[in-house]
């Protein structure tokens, strides 16, 4: 008769010890989705200033963690420009992807925007 609370221990703190991993799973993706979240409004606003800028032609920028400029190999985020010029109208996606993908979100999350424009050229 002993074994039986024994027993009921066991299951209880495995239970307890199952809990406590999903809380914690679910705390730490709680935590990429903020940041995820950041990075997207960053990643639109560079992308409207770009846009912007943008002159005719193909264009990349990199940026480091803090969206500051910097070389390609220190790059945490890329953006670039691809257009091309049709009948005076100049057609451009730009799109803005973090080069490593976020820790306990699902994949495809390191792309941050795209967004499609196009103007009349002068």
């Amino acid at each position: 008769m002993q074994k039986a609370p024994l027993l009921e221990m066991i299951i209880s703190i495995v239970i307890l010890a199952f809990a406590g991993v999903v809380t914690l799973g679910i705390f730490l993706s709680a935590r990429y989705t903020a940041v995820l979240s950041s990075d997207k409004t960053n990643a639109i606003y560079k992308a409207q200033n770009a846009i912007e800028k943008a002159e005719t032609g193909d264009f990349t920028q990199y940026f480091d963690e803090n969206w500051q400029e910097c070389d390609e190999n220190k790059a945490a985020f890329v953006l670039k420009i691809t257009g091309n010029i049709k009948n005076s109208f100049y057609e451009a996606k730009v799109s803005c992807e973090k080069t490593a993908p976020y820790p306990f979100l699902r994949a495809g999350s390191e792309k941050l925007c795209a967004i499609e424009f196009g103007r009349a050229l002068r």
